[in-house]
């Protein structure tokens, strides 16, 4: 059970607030239903969702996914073979300086520098539509196989590699640095209340880029809205009725409102504070969809790779978007998880530790030893819902709250 101290549950709190937009309040349309933009994002927000979509469709159409289907996804994204955005191909846009989210990244699957090629999301879903292999060797990340020592059914290796990590990684870094850059913009000078008479340009260029990092966050929003169906935290009454918003969504877009306040006045330290809270909020939906998958693969008989690609792949590609921050909390956590996923022949899934009773309940431990360096809590992620009951082994933990000392 995680164990947390006054202080976090008053930041915890401080996220549970309910919408922080009213919608016949806001002068734009309001992304994802939550967060009231300054400026105009719909066209962004509009591009953000379809060219994830068509991108899906291009590598796997209603017959399944091919070789052909594979091509059609690599030229659709990098090509802009009947791309009217290409948007996702040039992310990050922003790369003169790093958020801490992008150099942890860098520090797991190796920086993009002369000197060592490390991989960045847009070069790993490359190497998925050509088949080949992902080889981390400038970080601690294991190699993945994408190619045909791996795949054994249809191209799900590849199809599901590469649709989720481009909607839900890709999009995922060029959040961050864009309120990497919302951050430089401000550190430049702009000029808030405090100082609104002194002539110089105001802050409103990082309020709109801060707004184009909250429409980019619906790639990560639409894994929200798909895993709190499987871990009943749709809505906040825990219904699961359709259109419910993920709570973690919720969250999420609730921060950036409350950031977009410290962007427009020119507060560094308050907003570099709300990033650290959204880093957390935002990695809820990447442990479900973690959970989930490795629920699904210790259910098979065998639990192997060579067995279950789709299910393999799918696990593989939400772990990028937690296992850099899991990394600096806990290397021996992140080693197991990634070995779960691992794409290589002959992975199976009790074979991640050295004793064959490795079971679902032993894989979400070690995930939840991790929440409180993580900065999420046992009730943020829920437990594994079949429809009717939790699953054996994957029901909810319970958050227990230090006990608040005088003078601390």
């Amino acid at each position: 059970m995680a164990k947390y101290g006054t202080a976090a549950l008053f930041l915890l709190a401080s996220m549970m607030m309910q919408n922080a937009a009213a919608d016949d309040g806001c002068a734009f349309p309001l992304v994802n239903s939550v967060y009231c933009p300054l400026h105009d994002v719909s066209v962004l927000l509009t591009a953000t969702k379809n060219e994830a979509k068509e991108f899906g469709k291009k590598v796997d159409p209603s017959g399944g996914s091919t070789l052909d289907t594979l091509k059609k996804g690599f030229d659709y994204l990098y090509n802009g073979d009947n791309n009217p955005y290409n948007r996702f191909k040039t992310y990050p846009s922003y790369t003169t300086t790093k958020s801490d989210t992008m150099m942890c990244y860098d520090m797991y699957y190796g920086s993009l520098t002369k000197e060592n090629k490390g991989y960045s999301p847009n070069d790993v879903v490359k190497v998925a539509l050509e088949r080949g292999v992902v080889d981390y060797k400038w970080g601690p990340a294991l190699t993945q196989a994408l190619d045909e020592t791996v795949r054994t059914n249809q191209y799900y290796i590849n199809e599901e590699s590469a649709k989720k990590i481009n909607q839900y990684t890709t999009a995922l870094l060029e959040m961050y640095q864009l309120m990497e850059q919302a951050v430089q913009t401000i550190r430049g000078g702009c000029i808030s209340y405090a100082n609104k008479d002194s002539g110089g340009t105001s802050c409103q260029r990082a309020v709109e880029i801060w707004d184009e990092a909250a429409a980019v966050q619906d790639g990560p929003n639409y894994l929200g809205t798909k895993r709190c169906q499987n871990y009943l935290t749709c809505g906040w009454d825990y219904n699961n009725t359709d259109g419910s918003i993920a709570i973690t969504n919720q969250k999420v877009l609730n921060l950036f409102q409350v950031g977009q306040n410290a962007v427009r006045t020119g507060d560094i330290v308050g907003v570099k504070g709300i990033i650290k809270l959204i880093q957390s909020a935002q990695l809820v939906s990447y442990i479900q969809g973690v959970g989930r998958y490795a629920q699904k693969i210790a259910d098979f008989d065998p639990p192997c790779v060579m067995d279950f690609n789709k299910e393999y792949a799918e696990g593989m590609a939400f772990s990028t978007g937690m296992l850099p921050q899991l990394y600096q909390c806990d290397r021996s956590a992140a080693l197991t998880v990634d070995k779960t996923f691992q794409l290589k022949a002959g992975n199976c899934f009790p074979d991640v530790v050295s004793t064959k009773d490795f079971t679902i309940e032993d894989f979400l431990g070690v995930l939840r030893k991790n929440y409180q360096c993580l900065g999420v809590t046992c009730e943020d992620v829920g437990g594994l819902w079949d429809g009717e009951k939790y699953y054996a082994g994957a029901g909810p933990c319970v958050t227990m709250y230090g006990d608040y000392v005088a003078g601390n």
